[in-house]
């Protein structure tokens, strides 16, 4: 199982919050559409801090991490929403 890696809210109209981890250069990305995130594998600390700089997350994005970066899927947790929706209709 693989640590989760915490994400800082970001502002964007595509992207919602990006976390990184040094140890493992592993770049962690939210959209703002869906709460599944998605890791990117071996990328540069300076990529992650230039992503973080940039004044259109977005556009950074699709320009360079997007077409550079092998990713996977981290699925939201399937119980997130049935346990509110659970606690609002007892």
């Amino acid at each position: 199982m693989s640590t989760a890696i915490p994400l800082i809210p970001v502002q964007s109209g595509q992207i919602a919050a990006i976390g990184y981890d040094e140890a493992t250069k592993t770049l962690a990305v939210q959209f703002a559409k869906g709460k599944s995130v998605y890791h990117y594998a071996a990328v540069p600390a300076e990529v992650n801090a230039a992503f973080m700089a940039s004044e259109s997350k977005g556009k950074f994005f699709q320009g360079t991490i997007k077409p550079q970066y092998n990713h996977r899927l981290i699925p939201a947790p399937a119980n997130d929403g049935e346990a509110n929706g659970e606690a609002q209709a007892a």
